[in-house]
């Protein structure tokens, strides 16, 4: 018998790693349109920005999810 063919094809790390490294140099080429666009806004704002956003992921990931098998106290 057969095995079952995957439902993805399986990339190796190379091909992994080329499109990562295309990524990144794409980010990096972007990040002075960012600067750019955030220069009407002072180092504060930002770094304030920065704290809350920050604050909000963080709860997300501590709060408990019914996918991640656990549920919150009655």
């Amino acid at each position: 018998m057969s095995e079952p063919s995957p439902a993805r094809p399986v990339r190796s790390e190379a091909s992994v790693g080329v499109v990562q490294a295309i990524i990144a140099y794409g980010l990096w080429g972007l990040m002075p349109l960012l600067f750019a666009a955030m220069a009407p806004a002072g180092a504060f704002e930002i770094v304030a920005w920065r704290i809350v956003f920050g604050l909000v992921f963080s709860a997300r990931l501590r709060s408990p999810s019914p996918a991640r098998g656990s549920a919150p106290a009655p």
